[in-house]
């Protein structure tokens, strides 16, 4: 009995998958949802249903001042427990 509770614990726990904090890196100024864009930071880190702290960081790129226009809507971003924070090299 104990072993088939475990076993049952132990795949709902591998099927349901950690809620692990993300890093997301932003390495381009482009507005759509490509690879190292905003957007794809951003629906990255919703992806986790706001369980677990994210963070979205900006690369050497934005050592000057650039600008990003989102090309597209986004999903709000909303937490439960966990907290998006941004990061940025020349952050004043």
């Amino acid at each position: 009995m104990r072993s088939s509770i475990l076993a049952a614990f132990l795949f709902t726990f591998l099927l349901s998958g950690p809620s692990w904090a993300g890093s997301y890196t932003v390495s381009n100024t482009s507005g759509g949802s490509g690879a190292g864009s905003l957007g794809a930071a951003l629906v990255s880190s919703v992806a986790d249903g706001g369980a677990a702290t994210d963070s979205i960081s900006f690369d050497s790129t934005f050592d000057t001042t650039q600008t990003i226009t989102l090309s597209a809507s986004y999903p709000t971003i909303s937490r439960t427990t966990g907290a998006l924070q941004l990061f940025s090299p020349n952050a004043m």
